[in-house]
């Protein structure tokens, strides 16, 4: 930090929007689902289907939906837990998005 208000705020200014638009950043979000509100396991605009069970989150797809798991294309059944680290490491991706995991506080994935 120096010793110009002005000076940090426009270095914080800076990094703020660097970190807010980089490629995973918060305006890099499309769509926030709880599966709760989609028992049939269909999400409108994500591929797969996705259902709860206990901590984790159950997807089955066919390779038509262009999932990838862990990097790979995946066409099968895998339990997913809750997502731990940045977007970008998370284990689910379509067309170029990640996939999030998340655990709503209170209640299931």
């Amino acid at each position: 930090m120096s010793t110009d208000p002005r000076q940090d705020w426009r270095e914080w200014h800076e990094g703020r929007e660097a970190s807010v638009s980089s490629p995973y950043g918060l305006l890099s979000l499309t769509g926030n689902h709880w599966l709760s509100d989609h028992p049939e396991g269909r999400i409108p605009a994500v591929p797969g289907e996705w259902r709860a069970d206990g901590d984790e989150v159950v997807l089955t797809a066919a390779g038509a939906d262009g999932l990838t798991v862990d990097g790979k294309p995946f066409t099968g059944t895998v339990r997913l837990a809750a997502d731990q680290g940045p977007p970008e490491e998370s284990r689910v991706a379509a067309a170029g998005r990640r996939i999030v995991v998340l655990r709503r506080e209170g209640s299931g994935p």
